[in-house]
């Protein structure tokens, strides 16, 4: 049956691949980062006489590294309680290193999910239980963004915040410690005036409270300088004297000896100053404790290894039975007793609660799995029964009672290590079958875009469309799927994901003919060997592209190999060359280095004035260019003056951004005119954002493009400084094989602007020195938007070359964007069977960040193609305005 004209039309393919590449992307986050937090569990106390301590204090110092702290001499007094009256760890935290996430792993007890991660600072995505919650009082100093994280579920109102001014969270102040003086003296402050306050010493009296101060300023002198800076070792002296001053005033306050200290921190951080993947320096933090309730381990020496070691999540439920409270409900973390100065007996009652707490979560994964599958089909995990969980349970209070304390304790272990597994079977249960639909799905995709890219652009006589299976066979099935679906109660989602392979498949069974039809064609070719042997280098080259994303030094090779294709053509030869450079270098990121960026910023403006382009635009943004580079060295010298971002320098970069996008838009439509003029702005901007060496490494990005141009053109009659957008001079040639090639060079350009400068880690790090010509105090959107500005301009600049080339040959663009499609969608189905839930955590992470940046990547073209278009063919002034300049040209 044929389908009608209206639905089968390019524009309704477009939307189609935009919709079926949001459910690709949604699914990857739906089936591997599904939230962890589990609902409706009971709380579990610890049944004891008496609490190990009747307060806590908890310091976190964000980006402390466990090696500085406990090697440096700065920490004088933290490590003098380690070794000599409290114990110590090496907390392992998880991939992403950001402070979010260790906070939560640190105060809750469990792992968010990269989703819950990306949804915002400002509030929690989901409800969750923490230590603060089940305290009777908590009261917080520091940052908003941190607290805030743990205030949403405040219906006790037990959470008393103290806010620092987020004006004075500033990357470029000229002295990043005044935070940390702020909490400290915040501190001091409200102790002096609960002196004076008979109501607030009442509530601080009583038990089960917390103290939370949050110390930011070692991760701000680690951003700015590096870890091993002057400046970093000054802080830590500071937040060392800082938890001394506030353990001593604690101390003479209650003079109880009630008090435990707890001193961590969220993340580490890197040699050269950033953190966000999985590299030991980022992963490694210290835990040290001392006061009431912990144990003197004083016999011990400060060593890195396995033996102290503990899990960031085993924090909270150390917290938990210090203060005797309920264990917070989310909580995955294991009790280590041995930090416990308790009883054995209350030892034992306290792991027997920590593991109550967490079978209990495993009992709820059970319920919730039985619900949604047919008893029938449903598969339990085959370690652990609930019937069994309660079965240890009971032999544990026996082993208590009677007491085995030790055993009982053991045997703790066992279980937890057994629900923690159950638990993760159940959060994992339907990974397989969804997999399964969207794997079916993706091969569908690929040859239902295979088979419209052949009717519509290759096959030169129409072939009519199959009547194999009727289309009401087909909406039976998605009706029957839907129903069961329905009656297993499934999400939305997972029933949208059964039903996606169902449509492409439908479309190829449809037009099966014309894909035999044009293999017919394609075997009868004299070019038959030809065209083999190009399908097969461009495989191997998305291979290539495919093994980058693990190692940016494929690219060099695939550049050279490129290089060698043309290698007569000196300029095409040089390009390819100079590009092959840069995936050989260190990431971006480890070091600023303003010489190199200014050097750059000079030889292009430079080089814009020698050129031959005749546009009345080009001295203006020649003098942006030098303003850019004024601003890049006055930014940077009054930064490391500790004098902070100068405000003329802030407003020119604000101003450059702004023209960046309006100064094309009153250009003629020329191409050498309008290519040039959006090509400088971009270059312009980049080069306020730029740090080390990628602006050469965009410049080179661009004297390839230009390159490439040069030689589509060659042997053509056409003349790039006359072509004009409007003009419907230029006959739109067949798809043809060099066209496969040119979508090729466009797809590997793309991928070496993402990689050329650097790698997974370094994209995940965050690094502020690039927003510093714009701003410098903290904010988390404003910083975010600026980075992905910064990561996607090479695209733009791709995008925009590419659309220059295909509109000078005539190639027809939609055609192409196929076969780019094609390819793209290869790379993606290779990421999605590579995506593991099992290695290290960096492996994990790293594997679904492939598959989400090849998907975005997808979406990306798609966006970048129509805006390529709009920025290189739109005028905001009358054309008469032009008229007299365009004669010149002519």
């Amino acid at each position: 049956m044929a389908r009608s004209k209206r639905f089968t039309g390019y524009g309704y393919f477009m939307v189609q691949t935009l919709v079926i590449h949001a459910v690709f992307l949604i699914s990857i986050f739906d089936i591997y980062f599904t939230s962890p937090l589990l609902h409706g569990m009971e709380h579990h106390s610890p049944k004891l006489t008496k609490s190990p301590a009747q307060r806590l204090v908890l310091f976190i110092a964000d980006g402390l590294r466990a090696d500085k702290c406990f090697d440096d001499p700065a920490m004088t007094f933290v490590r003098e309680k380690a070794l000599l009256s409290g114990s110590w760890r090496v907390s392992h935290t998880r991939v992403p290193t950001e402070s979010r996430p260790g906070h939560v792993a640190i105060i809750a007890g469990f792992y968010e999910d990269v989703s819950a991660v990306a949804k915002g600072w400002q509030e929690n995505p989901v409800e969750f239980d923490s230590v603060f919650n089940q305290s009777y009082k908590t009261w917080a100093f520091g940052n908003p963004d941190i607290i805030k994280i743990f205030t949403k579920d405040n219906s006790k109102n037990n959470i008393i915040p103290f806010y620092y001014p987020t004006e004075l969270h500033d990357f470029a102040g000229s002295d990043l410690t005044v935070l940390d003086k702020w909490c400290i003296e915040k501190v001091e402050e409200f102790f002096q005036s609960a002196q004076l306050n008979v109501t607030l010493t009442d509530e601080l009296t009583h038990d089960k409270t917390v103290f939370f101060v949050y110390l930011p300023g070692i991760d701000m002198n680690g951003h700015r300088y590096n870890p091993f800076s002057n400046e970093t070792h000054v802080n830590m002296q500071l937040v060392d004297d800082g938890i001394r001053r506030i353990t001593s005033l604690i101390d003479g306050f209650y003079g109880d000896s009630r008090t435990a200290y707890i001193m961590t921190s969220d993340h580490g951080m890197t040699p050269w100053g950033t953190h966000g993947s999985g590299l030991n320096h980022e992963t490694l933090t210290p835990m040290v404790a001392w006061g009431a309730g912990v144990a003197s381990l004083t016999s011990q020496e400060i060593s890195m290894n396995a033996a102290t070691s503990m899990l960031q999540a085993d924090i909270a439920p150390f917290m938990s039975a210090l203060l005797g409270i309920s264990f917070p409900v989310n909580n995955v973390g294991n009790l280590h007793t041995d930090l416990l100065s308790v009883s054995l007996a209350d030892k034992a009652e306290l792991k027997l609660t920590n593991t109550r707490q967490i079978v209990e979560q495993f009992k709820v994964s059970v319920e919730n799995k039985r619900k949604t599958t047919f008893s029938w089909l449903f598969r339990p995990y085959a370690s652990l029964s609930v019937s069994g969980a309660v079965s240890m349970l009971r032999d544990i209070s026996s082993l208590i009672k009677s007491g085995q304390q030790e055993r009982a304790i053991a045997s703790c272990d066992q279980l937890i290590e057994l629900a923690l597994d159950g638990i993760t079977y159940y959060h994992k249960y339907d990974r397989f079958f969804l997999g399964a639909c969207i794997t079916l799905g993706f091969a569908g995709w690929i040859f239902y875009t295979l088979v419209f890219l052949i009717e519509r652009f290759l096959q030169n006589s129409h072939v009519g469309d199959g009547d194999f299976i009727s289309p009401q066979l087909w909406w039976a099935l998605r009706i029957v799927i839907i129903l069961l679906a329905y009656i297993l109660g499934m999400p939305m989602s997972h029933i949208l994901y059964c039903l996606v392979p169902t449509f492409p498949i439908q479309y190829i069974v449809e037009k099966r003919d014309v894909l035999l039809h044009f293999l017919q064609d394609r075997v009868k070719d004299p070019q038959l060997s030809r065209n083999i042997l190009l399908i097969i280098l461009v495989i191997l080259g998305i291979e290539v592209m495919v093994l980058s994303f693990f190692e940016r030094r494929m690219l060099s090779l695939a550049m050279l190999v490129l290089a060698v294709t043309e290698y007569k053509r000196f300029d095409w030869l040089l390009s390819c060359i100079m590009l092959a450079v840069f995936p050989l270098l260190p990431a971006v990121g480890r070091g600023a280095n303003y010489y190199m960026v200014v050097s750059c910023g000079m030889f292009s403006a430079i080089l814009l004035l020698f050129t031959n382009i005749k546009s009345r635009m080009k001295y203006f943004q020649a003098f942006l260019l030098v303003l850019a580079n004024v601003v890049v060295m006055y930014t940077s010298n009054s930064i490391d003056m500790g004098q902070g971002l100068p405000l003329l320098s802030q407003c020119a970069s604000w101003i450059i951004l702004i023209l960046t996008w309006i100064l094309p838009l009153a250009e003629e439509k020329a191409l050498s005119l309008r290519g040039t003029t959006v090509v400088t702005g971009l270059f312009t901007l980049y080069l306020l954002m730029s740090t080390s060496y990628e602006l050469w490494f965009l410049l080179c990005l661009i004297l390839f493009l230009y390159c490439w141009n040069k030689k589509e053109l060659s042997g053509s009659n056409l003349s790039s400084l006359s072509v004009d957008f409007t003009s419907r001079s230029i006959v739109e040639h067949q798809i043809s094989m060099d066209d496969v090639r040119t979508s090729f060079i466009y797809l590997l350009s793309i991928t070496l602007a993402f990689f050329g400068t650097g790698n997974i880690a370094s994209l995940n790090s965050f690094e502020p020195a690039s927003m510093f010509c714009f701003l410098t105090v903290f904010n988390p959107f404003s910083m975010a938007a600026l980075l992905l500005l910064k990561v996607i301009i090479p695209f733009i600049v791709v995008a925009c070359g590419f659309h220059v080339i295909t509109s000078q040959t005539g190639t027809k663009q939609d055609g192409v964007f196929l076969i780019i499609l094609l390819m793209s969608d290869l790379m993606g189905m290779h990421f999605f069977m590579w995506v593991q839930d099992y290695g290290s955590w960096l492996d994990i992470g790293t594997s679904i960040s492939h598959y989400v940046i090849t998907l975005v990547t997808t979406l990306v073209l798609i966006i970048l193609s129509k805006f390529s278009q709009f920025i290189m063919t739109y005028c905001i002034l009358p054309a008469k305005y032009y008229k007299s300049f365009s004669h010149k040209h002519s």
